[in-house]
């Protein structure tokens, strides 16, 4: 049967596509520069060491993106990554700021054995201190993630 012929027959209504191998045709999604989020079939059949398709079916199951969409779709890919690498610092931020109460508590708990009316006074004034900028820490990984999951 020619190349045509078993394309054409891919698309009918009989049931669910097939490739040229006559298996189920994989559905993926194209992440390349030049076409953003685009649908397409093809062979299941993926060879890891050749880098090659089964029988090397494909179709695009979308339209072609314009210029401008693909632009639109590069750069809020670009945007997504870099929300992502953002909250991955500001977590490794928090973290940093939680070994620094950790430490802070153990220093509290040392000097207060010593001198305990010292220790209230600073503690009063390092604990308000901290507490702000956990809080602010704290809101804007939370506004990033949120902001990570629409994009």
């Amino acid at each position: 049967m020619s190349q045509n012929s078993e394309t054409s027959r891919s698309h009918s209504s009989e049931g669910p596509n097939k490739c040229l191998c006559g298996a189920p045709v994989a559905m993926l999604k194209s992440w390349t520069n030049n076409n953003p989020g685009r649908r397409f079939e093809t062979c299941k059949f993926y060879n890891l060491i050749t880098k090659t398709r089964g029988c090397k079916y494909f179709r695009w199951v979308d339209y072609t993106h314009t210029t401008w969409q693909k632009d639109v779709i590069n750069q809020l890919l670009i945007e997504k990554g870099l929300l992502r690498n953002e909250v991955e610092i500001l977590k490794s931020e928090v973290s940093n700021l939680q070994e620094v109460k950790k430490n802070m508590k153990s220093e509290i708990e040392e000097l207060s054995i010593n001198n305990p009316k010292v220790v209230n006074q600073n503690f009063k004034t390092r604990n308000v201190c901290y507490t702000g900028c956990y809080v602010i820490v704290i809101v804007i990984v939370y506004v990033l993630a949120m902001l990570s999951m629409y994009f």
